[in-house]
């Protein structure tokens, strides 16, 4: 780890034990993590196991996204496409959406696509949970496959089938972002023109995807809050010193200077003098 914490970017694989699932190989990218200074003040992790990756390009595919997404010039726009362009690819999918969850209102926004028009856009602009795959996985929190659009007990008889088939698509996974915090952020989608019958090892990559890109959206969000605290402070701080301030010098003006009261006292007995 001090090589970290000197700035430098640590990766490698090796082999660890797990109770449930026994050996794994897994591959670990350690970046360092800066301040607005450009301090480094800790470390990102990146864990990506790749026992079972029959795709070597997919699991590069990974570790480019999860090294893009740690860096310091890395913008919030960037790395979402990044994310659903690595999600489309590691599918073989033609088309795909990545929805964050607006905590409020708690629906689904779409904040990048890929090859859709704008029917298709206005009627998704805002997802509930009803009448889509990325609304439905919202309420269960899990994934949900539709094989074929047309038989699908989600979309028939709905609007969304319809708009859907308007786009040539014919089959829809969507999986939710799920932080290793267990924090919902956010929704993957991949649309296929045919109908689609996932295979494990897609599942798999997807599932690894969208763990990368929700721990990444956490410590985002993360930073983001620390920074509205600060200025939020440095704003209660500068209100309260300017209150401090008028204080001072109201109170300075209304104060008279000791020689001038002096003064006035040796003039006034003076006067009387002359008076008598």
């Amino acid at each position: 780890m001090n090589a970290v914490l000197t700035g430098r970017r640590v990766e490698y694989e090796k082999e660890v034990h797990y109770k449930e699932t026994g050996r794994r190989l897994v591959h670990v990218i350690y970046t360092p993590d800066r301040d607005e200074l450009g301090h480094v003040v800790g470390w990102v992790a990146s864990i990506i196991d790749v026992t079972n990756a029959a795709d070597p390009h997919s699991t590069m595919l990974l570790r480019d996204v999860s090294s893009d997404c740690v860096r310091d010039d890395a913008t919030l726009d960037y790395c979402l496409h990044r994310i659903l362009d690595a999600g489309i690819t590691i599918a073989k999918a033609q088309k795909g959406t990545l929805q964050l969850l607006d905590p409020l209102s708690g629906t689904l926004r779409i904040a990048t696509q890929r090859g859709f028009g704008q029917p298709f856009l206005d009627f998704f602009k805002d997802v509930s949970p009803e009448s889509s795959t990325c609304g439905a996985a919202l309420q269960t929190g899990s994934r949900i496959i539709v094989e074929n659009l047309l038989t699908s007990e989600i979309f028939v008889g709905q609007a969304s089938q319809e708009v859907l088939l308007n786009e040539d698509v014919n089959a829809v996974i969507s999986t939710p972002l799920i932080s290793s915090h267990r924090h919902l952020l956010g929704m993957l989608s991949t649309h296929f023109r045919e109908p689609h019958q996932p295979q494990g090892r897609e599942l798999h990559l997807t599932d690894l995807l969208t763990r990368l890109a929700a721990d990444y959206l956490e410590r985002k969000q993360g930073r983001e809050n620390e920074r509205l605290l600060l200025r939020e402070i440095q704003h209660r701080s500068n209100n309260l010193l300017s209150v401090v301030q008028a204080i001072s010098q109201n109170t300075f003006s209304r104060a008279k200077p000791f020689g001038s009261s002096e003064k006035s006292i040796r003039r006034s007995t003076s006067c009387s003098g002359r008076v008598q």
